[in-house]
């Protein structure tokens, strides 16, 4: 069955811009009994982890998209659904996402594959499961399809299948599409939280965070050129 030609939108929502901007403005955010736990980093560093359990015995290991948590609209919503299918559900929060600074410079970005290895055996320890799955939204299926290819030998056995939605698996064409006079919208959403993101890093390390500009930036490129590269060991934007 090809699902792209069978589904039918609503009469409202039947192009890309309704649609995204639709369930942003009108749905919910589920309310979901979960319990966090904070996993300790060989780096000094922290994860945060929510989980929703009631002991079913297999493992859905989530990664939300760019500047999102675990308990935005997609993730809790995708939480509460494969609760309701049977899973026991784990959604990782990237570094600096659940809602507190994470401690050291350093954030997270799109080929960050260490940090979800790391809280993936850690929540497949927690529960023992021998089954899970892997799922992620844009930024966070990426890092999964880019976990799953990089090094299989390293992924742990007990990974059957992986799912991912809207993925930008070529980052500087997405980055081109986003940057489009159409896009714009999107991009002034993702900078202006990765910006407060930034002036709250130049709180921390004042030595290391030159903010002068920062307002003025208004591609992912020249933010990922002036910030993401040297955080994270790039030599630049494109590297």
């Amino acid at each position: 069955m090809n699902v792209a030609q069978e589904y039918q939108p609503p009469r409202f929502l039947t192009n890309g811009h309704a649609q995204t901007v639709y369930p942003i403005l009108f749905r919910k955010c589920r309310d979901l009994p979960v319990r966090r736990q904070r996993l300790e980093l060989p780096d000094g560093d922290f994860l945060d982890i929510d989980w929703l359990t009631g002991g079913h015995g297999r493992l859905a290991f989530l990664c939300h998209g760019l500047e999102g948590n675990s308990r935005g609209l997609h993730t809790s919503n995708l939480m509460s659904h494969l609760f309701a299918s049977g899973w026991d559900v784990a959604a990782m929060n990237s570094r600096g996402c659940s809602g507190e600074p994470n401690r050291l410079p350093r954030l997270y970005h799109s080929g960050e594959t260490d940090d979800l290895h790391f809280a993936l055996g850690a929540a497949l320890a927690e529960g023992g499961y021998t089954v899970a799955s892997l799922v992620g939204y844009s930024m966070g299926g990426n890092q999964i399809l880019k976990y799953l290819g990089e090094d299989p030998e390293r992924v742990p056995p007990q990974v059957r299948a992986a799912a991912t939605l809207s993925v930008p698996c070529d980052l500087e064409d997405s980055a081109e599409a986003l940057a489009r006079p159409a896009n714009r919208v999107y991009m002034r959403y993702f900078l202006r939280s990765l910006r407060s993101k930034i002036a709250a890093k130049k709180k921390l390390f004042p030595d290391l965070f030159d903010t002068e500009g920062l307002a003025g930036i208004s591609t992912f490129e020249a933010f990922d050129e002036r910030y993401t590269a040297p955080l994270h060991g790039f030599a630049s934007a494109r590297d």
